[in-house]
Parts: structure tokens; sequence; C-alpha cells
């Protein structure tokens, strides 16, 4: 009798556990079927225990008191094993199915986001074919002056079209919009008044525009808002950018020869390997850019802003520089041969393996510690030795661009 209640009282919660898995459904188990594999894993779980409560239950008359713990110790420890590895078991199958899960809904996703953005691009082609037949109405019999009506409409459309898969490195693709370089490049091949597009590029963003290999010379861009856009590959040989917004600007590999870059804003923009040859970069802002391999002989970059630039191998011959600000940029492998330096601010200034033989060192600005030193390795190649006799190191009191040492001829 005592051995059916002792059934019944392991029984029971046996029962319980198994229905409890069977009813969040274990894991690789079809849904319908996952009751009864619980059920059956909590009778096994029973039979297991019971076994071992026998066991252990006729041992104890004959054996010693010591074997008897030792039986039931060792009893429990293989239910304990068995238990974990079940558990084991259920965990990993628990979390490949939400792992599945997970990848299904990542996969439906990015397919619902394609259909979103073929869904808007088609959209905003119509809309954008609409907004051209507008401006052709006011263009009609001659007239080269927009309405304000259009002018707002053209707003509102930029403004709707912004950028995709913007990113927070400032060196990465940040998104772009191909409507915004169309509908740019649509405008500049109307012949539109001075105060019409004036008025567009003051007041319209073209930020972030798609205008990767684009054909914009000589194109009159003074002042327009191109920040973040893609000019990968441009041509921009004689256009106007004087005042341009052109921050984080993709610019690598873009042609820019005789153009006019001066006040342009240009922080943090990507110009490698583009070709600037007699460019206009008067007072322009070069901060934080990347100049590599850039090719800007014979280029104006005098009052310019190159602080914090990465420019290793650029070539810069017979470039001025005059009164520019170099603080804290890198510059290894560049070539200066007959470049202006005057007045320039050289404060940490990298110019390692440079060929840097300027015209003068005059009013240059360096910071404190092995300048000299550092000129004579940069001059090998000039055979300037003993230039100690042309010019000397004084203390800076103008405390211009926060230079410690200003150099003077003799």
């Amino acid at each position: 009798m005592k051995s059916w209640v002792r059934f019944l009282v392991v029984a029971l919660p046996a029962l319980v556990v198994g229905w409890v898995l069977g009813y969040i459904r274990l894991p690789m188990v079809e849904k319908d079927a996952g009751f009864w594999v619980g059920i059956l894993g909590g009778a096994a779980a029973l039979l297991l225990v019971w076994a071992l409560q026998n066991r252990w239950l006729r041992r104890k008359q004959s054996a010693s008191p010591t074997g008897s713990w030792l039986g039931f110790i060792g009893g429990a420890s293989v239910l304990l094993a068995v238990g974990s590895v079940v558990a084991l078991g259920v965990m990993y199958g628990l979390f490949q199915q939400s792992r599945q899960e997970l990848k299904a809904l990542h996969v439906l996703s990015e397919a619902q986001k394609r259909q979103i953005e073929s869904l808007q691009a088609s959209q905003n082609g119509k809309m954008l074919d609409n907004l051209l037949d507008l401006i052709n109405q006011d263009l009609q019999d001659g007239a080269r002056q927009l309405q304000p009506s259009t002018l707002e409409r053209i707003r509102t459309f930029s403004l709707g079209v912004g950028p995709t898969e913007v990113s927070s490195d400032p060196f990465e693709m940040r998104g772009k919009s191909p409507e915004r370089g169309q509908l740019l490049l649509a405008l500049l091949a109307m012949d539109l008044d001075t105060s019409s597009w004036r008025e567009i590029k003051s007041t319209i963003a073209f930020a972030y525009a798609d205008l990767e290999g684009a054909l914009l010379a000589g194109k009159d861009l003074s002042g327009i808002d191109l920040q973040s856009a893609n000019l990968k590959g441009a041509n921009l040989e004689k256009v106007d950018l004087k005042g341009a917004n052109l921050r984080f600007s993709n610019l690598k590999e873009a042609l820019l020869d005789s153009a006019d870059l001066s006040r342009a804003d240009l922080l943090q923009s990507d110009l490698e390997w583009a070709q600037g040859k007699g460019l206009n970069a008067i007072k322009a802002v070069f901060n934080g850019a990347s100049l590599a391999n850039v090719q800007f002989q014979d280029a104006d970059l005098r009052g310019c802003k190159l602080r914090f630039v990465s420019g290793p191998t650029a070539q810069f011959m017979g470039s001025d520089f005059r009164n520019a600000d170099f603080k804290a940029s890198r510059f290894s492998g560049a070539n200066f041969q007959k470049a202006n330096v005057k007045g320039a601010n050289l404060n940490m200034t990298d110019l390692q393996f440079s060929r840097f033989q300027p015209l003068g060192l005059d009013s240059v600005r360096v910071g404190k510690g092995t300048w000299p030193e550092n000129l004579q390795v940069w001059h090998q190649e000039n055979n300037s030795e003993g230039w100690e006799k042309r010019y000397l190191i004084v203390r800076d009191s103008t405390q211009k661009f926060e230079a410690e040492y200003l150099i003077l001829r003799r």
C-alpha cells in the first residue's frame, strides 16, 4: 500500500511537469504532438525516480547506512545529469527557433523595404515629371522667370525627396537622393533668368543630391547647398561654387580644373584623387577633409583652412598657400615644390617624406620642438643646408594661429 502511495506522490508532480512541457510546446516538435510528448517525458522522469527509489528501499535493510546514502546520492546525480541534458537541449532548441524566426522576419522586412522604395521612386518620378511640365509652362513664349507658386512647388518637392540610408559616419556612403540630382540637372538645362536661379540656389536644398559623373562644367552653383552630395567623378571644370555648402560631400576623382571654390565650406569632404589645376579656393574651409592623392597644381589656396586634413602624396606644385592654416594636418609624401607658404601655419603639421621645397619660409608659424632638424630632412633634395643663416626662429608675440614660434628672414 505504501508503495502505491509513494508512486502517486511522485506521479502527480511528474505528470504536471510533463503537461507544462507539452503546453509550452517543445522545440522541434509539431504543435499537435507537443502535449503528448510532454506527458511521455514526465512519465519517463517518473519511472526513473520510482526505479531509483525502489532500489534504494530494497538495499536499505541489507546495506550499511553509508552504502545506502551513496546509492541515493548516485541516483540523484544521474537524475540531475539527465535533467540538465534535457534542459540544455530544450534551451538550444528554443534559441535556434528564435533565430530562425528573427531571420525570417529580417528577410520579410527587407523585401517590404524594397517594395516601399520602388513604389516611392515611381511616385517621385511622376511628381518630378509633373513639376517639370509646370516649369515649362512658365517658360513658354520666351519667358525666363518662374512664378512664385512654381518656386514653392519646387521647394516642396525637394523637401519631400530626402536621402535614404543616411549614415552617421561622414566617410561612409551617406545616402543619396537621385530625385534632387535629377531636379538640379533639369533646372540647369533650362534658360532661367538670374533672379529665379538666385532664388532657387538660396532657398532650395540639394543636399544629398546624387550627381555622380554629372557634367556641370561652367555652371553657376555659387552659394548652393550641396551638403553630403555625391559628386564622385563629376566634371566641375570652371564651375562657380563660391560660398557653396559642400560639407561631407563626396568629390572623389572630381575634375576641378579652374573651378572657383573661394569661401566654400568643404568640412570633412572627400576629395581623394580629385584634380584641380588652377583651382581657386581662396579662404575655403577644408578642415577634416581627405586630400589624399589630389592634383592641385598652381592652385590659389590663400587663407584657406586645412586643419586636421589627411593629404598623403598630394601634389601642390606651384600652389599659393599664403596665410593658410595647416595645423595638425598630415601631408606625408606630399609635393610642395615651388609652393608659396609665406605666413602659413605649419604648427604640428606632419610633412614626413614630403618634398617640402617652397619658395620661402617667411613668417611661417611653427611649433616648438625639432623643426630645424625636420626642415633639413624635408629639404634634403634641395641642398638647403645652412638655412639657419637665412632664417631665424623667434617666439610669436602675435599669437596668430595659436602658434608658438615664427620664422623670420634674417
